[in-house]
């Protein structure tokens, strides 16, 4: 059996992903739950809203079980609280997904499943709750908890129906679609302010037992700016979502036939403005790092995104003067301590050292500082201590080496698979990088980005050695 690390010619298998197809018609319903979903975060259609949303996922699914991976995709980049639907949307995707993969008879995928990064997954959800118990609002741990199971329950998805590079394709593709239309969803939004039913829903929390959300404001040199992105979104998870497809955009537009080039070029420019449209320092920094080196990787290649970046920039500048400001306030954030979150950090070491191998407990350091650490890594040392905290880190360093592994199976170190490989895994550090300064509880997303990364893998390996597992 040949060695994981022996290279082989496998330059033409990562770049045709490009090349997969989304299909005609699950697109057209695609878009059409996408309109849905905006329709209904602008005026209220009660639970019909939810109801179509309902019927549309379901014939997706039990056409192809991969739609359901599509349609995970579409609730994190859409308002999705007003269909009004019975239980939560992801709840229903997620069985409507499970129903698919029994139907279709999709026990073959069981092997691949349980793979190090799964394994992982597993054992830290198996893990979590003793912290739960230790928790000292156990009510409030137990909702934080069940955000890990979803995530297994994703993850799971993800390596049970995604079992060719076809399918891998359309979910990226996708990913990145789906993530460039979050920039018109943020822009209506932007547009009529707390003017829609989604602005009901959370300026009005006797009507629907919600809190009111003001996280869209932001306060720049003194002045109050609204945020480009919609109510009941977190400014800085939703710019952490949107730099992994950031880093696929550029992977898209390096595989791609010269025509669809600018296509994928666009994207990555709505995607971006996405992104600066959150205020999100650390996403302004992420966002340069993750464009900076695909420029580099790129070489002379890089001088036609180059001029498309450039005057992006430019018209971002142009059209939201608060931005040159929050860019120039990094420097003063960093020296007045990153907004306050060295405190917060050292704070989170402290309630560590008083209980370093099973932590304090899930949602622990809130309840005593009434604050989140914005610091994912250190949040989970403190709540689930060094045993949680090794088993989180775990599966970024799978999914790190798996991606190690898989370049070094190619003999042309400037092959299109290598530029595309790196394309994505940059966006996917960058994710790493970005959650490093806030508290991004609520894994489903980034353990799909896991799944995606360890799938370009287990695919390629399987191809060409014939294995079912890594």
């Amino acid at each position: 059996m040949e060695e994981d690390n022996q290279k082989v010619a496998v330059e033409s298998f990562l770049s045709p992903l490009a090349d997969a197809k989304v299909g005609i018609f699950d697109f057209s319903i695609l878009m059409i739950m996408w309109a849905l979903c905006l329709i209904c975060s602008v005026k209220n259609f009660g639970r019909a809203g939810g109801g179509i949303f309902f019927l549309l996922g379901l014939l997706l699914v039990l056409r192809r079980p991969s739609n359901c991976i599509l349609l995970f995709l579409l609730l994190f980049f859409v308002p999705n609280d007003t269909l009004q639907l019975p239980i939560g949307p992801f709840r229903i995707v997620a069985a409507m997904g499970l129903a698919g993969y029994v139907i279709h008879g999709k026990w073959a995928n069981l092997s691949g499943v349980f793979n190090k990064v799964f394994i992982w997954a597993a054992i830290l959800v198996f893990y979590l709750p003793v912290t739960v118990i230790l928790a000292s609002n156990r009510d409030i741990a137990l909702s934080y908890y069940l955000k890990y199971v979803e995530g297994l329950i994703a993850l799971f998805l993800v390596f049970a129906l995604i079992d060719s590079r076809e399918q891998l394709g359309r979910a990226l593709k996708w990913w990145v679609i789906v993530s460039a239309l979050s920039l018109i969803v943020s822009l209506v939004h932007y547009g009529w302010g707390p003017n829609t039913f989604l602005g009901e829903i959370h300026l009005d929390p006797f009507a629907f037992q919600l809190l009111p959300n003001i996280t869209t404001q932001v306060v720049i040199e003194g002045e109050t700016i609204s945020r480009i992105m919609w109510l009941g979104k977190d400014p800085n998870g939703h710019s952490t979502n949107l730099i992994f497809a950031l880093g696929v955009s550029l992977a898209l537009y390096s595989a791609s036939q010269y025509r669809y080039k600018i296509l994928w070029m666009i994207m990555a420019l709505m995607i971006g403005a996405g992104i600066l449209g959150t205020y999100s320092r650390t996403g302004l920094i992420v966002t340069f790092i993750v464009v900076s080196y695909f420029l580099l990787q790129r070489n002379i290649r890089a001088i036609f995104p180059l001029i498309f970046i450039v005057l992006g920039i430019l018209a971002a500048l142009i059209y939201i003067p608060a931005l040159p400001l929050r860019i120039f306030s990094i420097e003063s954030a960093w020296e007045a301590g990153a907004s306050s979150r060295f405190p917060l950090w050292v704070e989170s070491i402290k309630m560590w050292l008083k209980s370093p191998v099973i932590g304090m407990g899930l949602r622990a350091f809130s309840e005593e500082h009434y604050f989140v650490v914005h610091n994912s890594y250190l949040q989970i040392l403190a709540e689930a201590g060094i045993i949680g905290a090794v088993l989180y880190g775990g599966i970024i360093v799978v999914v790190a080496k798996a991606m190690r592994r898989l370049k070094d199976m190619f003999l042309d170190k400037n092959a299109k698979d290598i530029v595309f490989a790196k394309a994505v895994m940059i966006g996917f550090w960058g994710m790493c990088l970005h959650i490093g300064a806030i508290t991004y509880q609520d894994v489903k997303l980034f353990w799909m980005e896991c799944g995606v990364c360890g799938l370009m893998y287990y695919l390629t390996r399987k191809e060409f050695y014939e294995q079912e597992a890594f």
